[in-house]
């Protein structure tokens, strides 16, 4: 594992930047590609109260994307495979926009929807950063309540990484659009199962985290 492990790793670090990243499609290597989407089509405030808080947060839930040129990865070399996307539409769009049927077949699986929060009813004006921040740590530590818990997304997200694990025994492939902190925990709970990460360029839109695992010997 120590030698294909290096040689996937060195192969996606050696890839020119600035162009679509070419997945490796010649190894036995199982492979999951998780690529968050694009950026939304919605205006972010730089200051806000509560009310102004919830009407961009409810905007942004229902936000498609700003349509892009570069996809993230290249599809030319791809074989006719599925691909998986959160239900929402912002990843549906991105997950049409790049992997365009009738080559790619996309399916759409709502355990991959973002880990999502309620905002916190604050007294002041903030930056609306601050605010989604201190949103985000109430609905993590439980304090903030929203209709799924973080004991919930997490029990959601464990059940889809093991989901994927599997499948990825007759599919060494895997592509998966979804959200930023669906991702960030998907890679951790596969790591759990036991996936190697090989590839990570950053959290920003259309940023591509890749993970490969492979069986041990006499398995």
């Amino acid at each position: 594992m120590k030698s294909a492990y290096t040689y996937i790793r060195n192969y996606y670090r050696d890839q020119p930047r600035g162009s679509c990243l070419k997945l490796l499609t010649d190894t036995e290597v199982r492979q999951i590609v998780l690529i968050r989407h694009a950026r939304p089509d919605v205006e972010r405030p730089l200051r806000v109260d509560f009310k102004e808080a919830e009407e961009y947060l409810n905007a942004y839930r229902q936000s498609g994307i700003i349509v892009f040129d570069d996809p993230p990865v290249c599809t030319e070399n791809l074989p006719l495979m599925p691909v998986y996307c959160s239900t929402l539409e912002r990843a549906r769009q991105t997950a049409h926009h790049i992997f365009q049927e009738p080559k790619f077949t996309l399916i759409e699986d709502a355990g991959l929807r973002e880990l999502d929060r309620e905002n916190m009813r604050l007294p002041f004006r903030m930056s609306h950063s601050w605010h989604t921040r201190i949103s985000r740590i109430a609905w993590l530590l439980g304090i903030q309540q929203a209709e799924e818990s973080f004991r919930e997304a997490m029990q959601r997200v464990n059940k889809g990484a093991k989901k994927f694990d599997r499948l990825s025994e007759t599919q060494e492939l895997i592509i998966i659009v979804a959200h930023g902190f669906q991702n960030y925990f998907l890679v951790r709970k596969l790591r759990k199962l036991g996936w190697d990460r090989v590839f990570d360029n950053g959290n920003e839109h259309l940023s591509v985290k890749i993970l490969v695992k492979q069986e041990s010997p006499g398995n």
